[in-house]
């Protein structure tokens, strides 16, 4: 499915272009405003669920936060909203003509970006690593504070170097829940978001 998300060009797109640009200027504009700010209460609302299903009190790299079933359904659920959203956005962003920008890429290197983050993510659910919810938390945080520029790049610049120390220790061996495959690929998975 990511192959064929990189693979399809912007050009196949081209008409939900088109029709954005002949609507209306106040209505593009007025649209764009509700799904920038329906995207936002979106990803607000699924980083709070994720850390508040997730969190536990023991340091993270002791920590096995998939134990819990709600941490389970949490994690994939919103992996699968990002996913279905990604294949929506390629032709709504185009279509309200929304600037691209690090929560809304448009082009192949966007597309290559979005599809990494997102393969990584899921080979992390699937071995149960506690990287994944931070890369999770970091595609949430940049959606939801995309109006913010300052604060996005603060907050996501957080989560940034919060995976590069667990990379860091779990490839020193102290990080003991962390794989080291897990931590690399997700060192490259934040650097790409």
């Amino acid at each position: 499915m990511m192959a064929a998300y990189v693979t399809i060009i912007d050009k196949a797109f081209a008409l939900a272009e088109l029709m954005g640009s002949h609507a209306g200027s106040k209505t593009i504009a007025l649209l764009r405003f509700a799904y920038t700010a329906s995207n936002c209460c979106l990803y607000t609302a699924a980083h709070f669920i994720l850390v508040y299903s997730c969190y536990t009190d023991e340091p993270f790299c002791s920590s096995r936060p998939f134990d819990n079933n709600s941490c389970l359904i949490a994690a994939p659920s919103i992996m699968l909203i990002v996913f279905a959203q990604l294949w929506i956005e390629r032709a709504v962003v185009p279509f309200l003509q929304i600037q691209n920008s690090r929560a809304y890429r448009r082009g192949a290197k966007g597309r290559i970006s979005n599809a990494g983050v997102v393969c990584v993510v899921w080979m992390g659910l699937a071995h149960t690593d506690p990287v994944s919810l931070v890369l999770i938390s970091l595609v949430c945080a940049t959606r939801a504070l995309h109006p913010l520029k300052a604060l996005s790049f603060a907050y996501t610049t957080a989560f940034k170097t919060a995976v590069w120390l667990i990379c860091f220790k779990a490839l020193s061996g102290t990080c003991s829940a962390v794989s080291a495959t897990m931590a690399v690929s997700g060192c490259l998975s934040a650097t790409l978001i």
